[in-house]
C-alpha cells in the first residue's frame, strides 16, 4: 500500500504567491514560490487533511508582475528568464375564434421551441463544465478558464518516466497500488499539451534557509541534471513540507505560460485533501490539460444559440404566413358557399320587368317595330 501524503509540518505561505522584483537571471527555470502558496487568496493554509485559511480562490497574486526581458525574451518580474507566477387563438368552423388576448396565434408554439432550445443549451453547458472538474472539491476562475493554447511540438526527455520517488522509509508515496493514477494522468497531459511532466519526490528541503529560495535553486539545478531537452515540466514534492515546487524547459512558454500554471496549481491544490499523492498530481494535470488546450464551451453555445434563434425566426415567419393563407382560404370558401346557398328569388324581379317593358312598351309600336302578337 502506498504511503499516504499530507499531515507534515512546514512553512505556511501567504496567499497568492510572491511578486518578482527587478533584475534578470537568465538561468532560472523555477515558477516562483511553492505550488501550495497559490492555494488561497489571503491568509495562510494548513496542511492536507485540514481546512485552508483565508480565501478559497486559487491563482497568483494580482501584485505579480510580468515583463519582457531576459535572454529568451520573457521574464516574470525579478529575475527569471522564464518564470510563472401573448395570447393565442384557434380556428373552428368557418371563421377564427379568439381564445383571449391580442397576440398572434403562434405565441405558444414559439415559446415551447425557445424553452426546448434553452434546455438543450443548458444541458450542453453542464456537460462541458462538469467533465473536467467533477472530482474537484473546490474551484476558481483560473481552474475553469479555457486558454486554447497551442500544443508544444519540440523535443522532450522521457528517459526518466513520469516520476521518481526518493522518499525515505519502507513505504513509498507511489507504488504498484497507485502508480497508474499518476501515469495515466501525466500521459494524458503529455498527449494534449506536448509537454512531458515528471514528479520528483524527496523527503525534506535540502540544506538550510528559506524553503522557497532553496527549492527554487534546487528545482533549477535538478532540471538541468535530469533532462537533456527544453520541453519538460518538473514538479518536486517535499514530504516534510507537504508542498511542491515547479520548473520548466525554456521552450514551453507558448504552451505553459503564467495562466497555464495558475490552472495547473488550481487543479492540483483542489485535490490536496486526497492522501493519494499519485491521484493529486495525476488527476490534477489531466484536468488542467483540458482547460489549457481547450476552447471555451460558451463559444460553441453562442453559435448554437444563434442558429437556434434563426430557426425560431424562420419557423415564426412560416407559421404566420401559413395562418394568413388558411384564413384567406376560409374566407373565400365561406363567401362562395354563401352565394351558392342563396335562392334566386331573393334577388327580386326588377331586372326582368325592365327588360319586358323595353320590348312591349308603347315606345316600341312604330312602323319599324310592329307589335308582338
Amino acid at each position: 500500500m502506498a504511503r499516504s501524503a499530507g499531515g507534515g509540518g512546514g512553512h505556511s505561505s501567504g496567499g497568492g504567491g510572491r511578486s518578482f522584483g527587478g533584475g534578470s537571471r537568465s538561468s532560472s527555470r523555477s515558477f516562483g514560490s511553492s505550488g501550495r502558496s497559490h492555494s488561497s487568496s489571503s491568509g495562510s493554509y494548513r496542511r492536507a487533511g485540514s481546512s485552508y485559511g483565508g480565501g478559497s480562490s486559487y491563482g497568483h497574486s494580482s501584485g505579480s508582475s510580468y515583463r519582457r526581458g531576459g535572454s529568451y525574451g520573457y521574464g516574470y518580474g525579478g529575475g527569471p528568464r522564464y518564470g510563472y507566477g401573448g395570447g393565442g387563438g384557434y380556428y373552428r368552423g368557418g371563421g377564427p375564434v379568439r381564445t383571449g388576448g391580442s397576440g398572434g396565434g403562434c405565441g405558444c408554439f414559439t415559446f415551447i421551441i425557445i424553452i426546448c432550445i434553452a434546455m438543450i443549451i443548458f444541458s450542453g453547458v453542464r456537460n462541458n463544465s462538469g467533465t473536467s472538474s467533477s472530482s474537484s472539491t473546490s474551484s476558481s476562475n483560473k481552474s475553469t478558464a479555457y486558454l486554447q493554447h497551442e500544443k508544444y511540438k519540440g523535443n522532450v526527455d522521457s528517459s526518466h518516466g513520469f516520476y521518481t520517488d526518493l522518499s525515505e522509509g519502507s513505504e513509498k508515496f507511489i507504488d504498484s497500488s497507485n502508480k497508474n493514477d499518476l501515469n495515466d494522468g501525466f500521459d494524458k497531459f503529455y498527449s494534449k499539451t506536448g509537454v512531458y511532466p515528471h514528479l520528483y519526490i524527496i523527503e525534506r528541503v535540502p540544506g538550510n534557509g528559506n524553503p522557497d529560495s532553496v527549492m527554487q535553486t534546487y528545482t533549477d539545478e535538478l532540471y538541468e541534471n535530469l533532462f537533456d531537452a527544453e520541453g519538460n515540466l518538473l514538479l518536486v514534492y517535499v514530504a516534510e513540507e507537504d508542498d511542491y515546487w515547479a520548473a520548466g524547459g525554456h521552450n514551453i512558454r507558448e504552451t505553459i505560460d503564467e495562466d497555464a500554471m495558475d490552472v495547473i496549481y488550481s487543479h492540483i491544490n483542489a485535490r490536496w485533501d486526497n492522501g493519494n499523492l499519485a491521484a493529486r498530481f495525476g488527476d490534477g494535470l489531466e484536468d488542467a490539460a483540458k482547460h489549457i488546450m481547450g476552447k471555451s464551451p460558451y463559444f460553441t453555445v453562442m453559435i448554437v444559440f444563434i442558429i437556434a434563434l434563426a430557426v425560431v425566426i424562420i419557423l415564426f415567419i412560416v407559421y404566420t404566413w401559413w395562418q394568413k393563407k388558411k384564413k384567406a382560404e376560409k374566407e373565400e370558401q365561406e363567401h362562395l358557399e354563401q352565394i351558392l346557398s342563396t335562392p334566386l328569388e331573393s334577388f327580386g324581379n326588377a331586372g326582368m320587368d325592365d327588360l319586358k317593358g323595353k320590348y312591349d312598351g308603347s315606345d316600341n309600336n312604330g312602323p319599324n317595330n310592329p307589335p308582338m302578337n
